[in-house]
């Protein structure tokens, strides 16, 4: 009886860790960049240059310098995880936020001139429905798990959300990409498109744009 019980226990938290996991990354603090090694490195693309480089924790880094500032973005490989900093060069303010696919989580901060942190808030605060429950809502609905990228799959979020979801093929059709909008307060979906067709669509939404790739 303790074995079952035991082996309940272990099942119950396999399918329970990807509500609870961090969906943060944990990285160094924030320092300034390293203008010595961006200008050696950085390649000339358009109007800007980028540095690209992978850390040996397996973290990949793009740095972007824009007109009046810098922009890295740090991503774990694998995962929908991703850091975003911005410097700004005449300040010396950095400005940071942690992703989830394209939507903001965790908390933002700020540090002023010194490295010293000197604002806070909370990427979700003004969401009824947090990005956690979208994972649990879409992992009960679709059996996807949005912790583990797919071709395809993005999630983004303004007021309410855009999720896309494909077939666990190395290269689904476009009928294959599922896409939902997921109201930001209720979590009500109200569009929902399969197979090409728009099998919820209660708000009237110009789904073609919802499916664009």
């Amino acid at each position: 009886m303790k074995h079952v019980m035991l082996t309940l226990t272990i099942l119950i938290m396999m399918n329970s860790c990807v509500y609870s996991q961090k969906l943060t990354i944990d990285v160094q603090p924030c320092k300034r960049i390293n203008i010595k090694a961006f200008e050696e490195n950085a390649i000339k693309e358009g109007a800007h240059k980028f540095y690209r480089y992978n850390t040996k924790d397996g973290l990949k880094i793009v740095q972007i310098k824009m007109d009046k500032y810098y922009d890295e973005t740090i991503e774990q490989e694998g995962t929908p995880l991703k850091k975003r900093r911005f410097y700004d060069i005449a300040t010396g303010i950095i400005s940071e936020c942690d992703l989830f696919y394209s939507c903001p989580v965790g908390t933002i901060k700020q540090y002023d001139e010194s490295g010293k942190l000197a604002k806070e808030a909370d990427a979700e605060e003004d969401m009824k429905f947090k990005v956690t429950d979208v994972i649990k809502m879409v992992k009960k609905e679709f059996d996807i798990d949005l912790t583990k990228p797919r071709h395809y799959m993005h999630m983004s979020r303004g007021d309410d959300y855009i999720v896309r979801f494909g077939s666990d093929t190395p290269l689904p059709l476009r009928s294959e990409v599922e896409s939902i909008m997921p109201d930001g307060t209720t979590g009500e979906i109200y569009f929902h498109a399969k197979d090409g067709k728009a099998a919820i669509n209660s708000r009237n939404i110009e789904y073609p744009i919802v499916l664009t790739l």
